[in-house]
């Protein structure tokens, strides 16, 4: 892969750019491996995921593709009762619990409670954080 960067409209070398190092932050976000090609619109653009790619979902809410091995070097899977979408009850049952999250490969988002219910969902910004609201 070529390297290329610009600056100013001017071409520049990449590899003489000093940069400084960075960690990221322990953040937590959602996500699905889609074993289909798949496209989304993300906050620049529709983008477009290869087959075993995985969708995120970040912290400010938005949606973007992810390569599989830099998912994996990159995430590690979080315990359910970590997730904001635990305590989420179910319209079935009324417990909270582990929720399933899929793409449906339509567009659309769907939700599969461990009770066996599946439901639509949306993602909805409260004060304490993101929600899933079934």
């Amino acid at each position: 892969m070529e390297r290329k960067l610009e600056i100013d409209g001017k071409p520049r070398q990449i590899n003489n750019i000093n940069l400084d190092s960075y960690r990221k932050k322990p953040v937590t976000v959602g996500a699905r491996r889609i074993f289909k090609p798949f496209r989304v619109q993300t906050m620049e653009g529709i983008m477009e995921g290869k087959a075993g790619d995985w969708l995120i979902r970040g912290v400010k809410g938005e949606f973007y593709p992810c390569d599989h091995n830099i998912f994996k070097a990159t995430y590690s899977k979080v315990d359910v009762k970590e997730s904001p979408f635990h305590e989420v009850g179910c319209r079935k049952c009324g417990k909270g619990g582990n929720w399933k999250i899929f793409y449906d490969g339509k567009g659309h988002f769907r939700a599969l409670h461990e009770c066996g219910h599946k439901s639509k969902f949306e993602i909805v910004k409260k004060p304490d954080g993101l929600r899933m609201v079934t």
